[in-house]
């Protein structure tokens, strides 16, 4: 019966977990990356138009 991680990683863990979000990310479409960087920058942006404002309210 295996405990999960309890024992220690397993022998290559890293490299196979490596290779497990580079699938995911290659199996992500250009559509959602575009849409994910869109998010990030009108996320940006809006914390730096508070910023703005809240430096030349004091």
């Amino acid at each position: 019966m295996k405990k999960g991680n309890k024992e220690g990683p397993e022998p290559g863990g890293g490299l196979a977990r490596l290779r497990h979000h580079l699938r995911r990310w290659q199996a992500r479409s250009l559509h959602e990356q575009v849409l994910r960087g869109a998010a990030y920058s009108v996320g940006s942006g809006a914390v730096s138009l508070i910023l703005v404002w809240v430096e030349s309210r004091f």
